[in-house]
């Protein structure tokens, strides 16, 4: 049953089986399940009757949003204009009502405020014209749920 398990308890008047989870169920894995529950009695001639029962698995937020590159590196050419595109972060959430919730920002690597990030669609642009670019800048981003920065 996957996951699944049905336990019988019993009183005087009435039998009863009772499905629970045998294991962690996860919605990213299995979102529902069909099961068909038989049921019989104990007679000289045993009797039965059988039901479909449709679960359906609720999803929670219990997964990461995933970038579809782990780093990316964009080029940014010295004397380019201010607003100029520098690359389209992108990112995925498995859980099924995250993905319109995501939100974007820079965490490091830009004391200077040269970056900035649109945090609903991951766009990055360069925000003040390169005179001469002498190293590697590095930006923490970070992509979730609930971020409070302005959107540019």
């Amino acid at each position: 049953m996957d996951g699944l398990q049905i336990l019988h308890k019993s009183s005087d008047e009435l039998r009863e089986g009772v499905i629970t989870a045998a294991d962690i169920l996860d919605r990213e894995t299995t979102g529902s399940y069909w099961l068909t529950v038989y049921a019989t009695d104990r007679g000289v001639v045993p009797l039965y009757s059988t039901i479909e029962v449709y679960i359906e698995v609720e999803d929670v937020n219990d997964n990461a949003p995933l970038t579809s590159e782990p780093i990316y590196y964009p080029v940014v050419m010295e004397n380019s204009p201010k607003d100029v595109s520098v690359i389209q972060i992108q990112a995925e959430d498995p859980d099924s009502t995250s993905n319109e919730k995501l939100t974007y920002r820079i965490t490091s690597g830009n004391p200077q405020n040269f970056f900035a990030i649109n945090i609903k669609t991951g766009g990055a642009l360069d925000t003040a014209v390169f005179l001469r670019v002498t190293q590697l800048v590095n930006i923490g981003l970070i992509s979730d749920l609930n971020a409070k920065s302005k959107c540019w």
